[in-house]
Parts: structure tokens; sequence; C-alpha cells
């Protein structure tokens, strides 16, 4: 917690980057799941 603190600016970079990736793809499984069942 003590290093987090410390980088918050590049924590917060690398978690706003992890939760864009991880919105894209759920986005695309989501749309991937829409096609199938059509």
């Amino acid at each position: 917690m003590i290093l987090v603190i410390q980088s918050s600016k590049n924590h917060f970079i690398y978690y706003y980057v992890i939760n864009q990736t991880l919105a894209l793809l759920f986005i695309l499984v989501i749309r991937c799941s829409i096609k199938k069942t059509k």
C-alpha cells in the first residue's frame, strides 16, 4: 500500500489503462455472443 501511495499517479494511469482494455474486451465478447445467438 505504501508503494501505491508513493506512485499514485503512475498507479492511476496503469489502473485506467487496464480498465480501458478490459472494457474493450468485454464489449468484444458481448458482440461475439450476440452474433452467435443471432
